[in-house]
C-alpha cells in the first residue's frame, strides 16, 4: 500500500512491534526491521487500529467494519451496522468503544459490540479516549473531532454502564470550559487525544 492509503497505526503497549491500516482492507505489521503486509479478511477501507497489548486488537472501518486480532489473525466480527467507523479505542477485555458516522457508539462488553443510545454528537471522524480525569473512580470520555477539538463527557454511570453526560470543550490547561474561550485546544484538524498521569 502507498502510505497515502494508510490512516491509522499503533504500537501495542510494551512490544517493539507496529500496526497500521488502510484503504482496500490493508493491514501491515512492522517486526523491527520492515513492514510487512498481513492477510486481510476484507476489502473495505480501515480507518482505526487498537490495541491494549500485544494479543488484543481491533480494527474499525468503512461500513461498520470490526475485526478482532484472535490467536494471531484478524477475524471479522461486525456487528451489522451500516455507519464508517472512524475510531476504536480499547481500555481492557470487556471495555473497547468504536465510533462513527451519525453518532454511531458501539460498545464492546467482553461478549458482543452494541449500539449505545447516547446524546453525544461531535461530528466526523471522532476519535474517542477513556481517562478518570476527576478521579472519582469512572472512567470519562474525552473526544477529538475534526476541526482540532477535544470534548469531555463526565460518567456519572459507571465503567461496566457507562452515562456520559455534560459534553464542554477542553482548554489548555485540561479543564472542561463553557461558551467561548481563545484557550481552547486546538490541533488544526482531525484530534486524536492521549492522555496520560505522570
Amino acid at each position: 500500500a502507498n502510505v497515502t492509503d494508510l490512516h491509522s497505526i499503533i504500537r501495542p503497549p510494551g512490544t517493539t512491534t507496529m500496526w497500521a491500516v488502510g484503504a482496500n482492507g490493508t493491514i501491515l505489521r512492522y517486526y523491527g526491521t520492515s513492514w510487512t503486509s498481513v492477510t486481510s479478511p476484507v476489502t473495505t477501507n480501515l480507518y482505526s487500529v487498537h490495541f491494549s497489548d500485544a494479543n488484543t486488537g481491533w480494527i474499525a472501518g468503512a461500513e461498520g467494519m470490526i475485526l478482532q486480532y484472535a490467536s494471531g489473525v484478524w477475524v471479522n466480527v461486525s456487528p451489522g451496522v451500516q455507519a464508517n467507523l472512524y475510531s476504536v479505542f480499547i481500555n481492557d477485555t470487556n471495555h473497547s468503544w468504536a465510533v462513527g458516522d451519525n453518532s454511531t457508539i458501539l460498545f464492546y462488553d467482553g461478549a458482543v459490540w452494541e449500539t449505545q443510545a447516547l446524546n453525544i454528537n461531535v461530528g466526523y471522524y471522532s476519535a474517542p479516549f477513556m481517562f478518570d480525569l476527576d478521579e472519582d473512580g469512572k472512567k470519562d470520555l474525552f473526544v477529538g473531532d475534526d476541526p482540532g477539538n477535544v470534548w469531555f463527557f463526565k460518567n456519572v454511570g459507571s465503567d461496566d454502564a457507562p452515562d456520559f453526560r455534560y459534553g464542554f470543550r477542553m482548554n489548555v490547561g485540561l479543564q472542561a470550559q463553557i461558551g467561548t474561550s481563545t484557550n481552547f485546544i486546538d490541533v488544526g484538524q482531525f484530534a486524536t487525544p492521549q492522555i496520560c498521569n505522570w
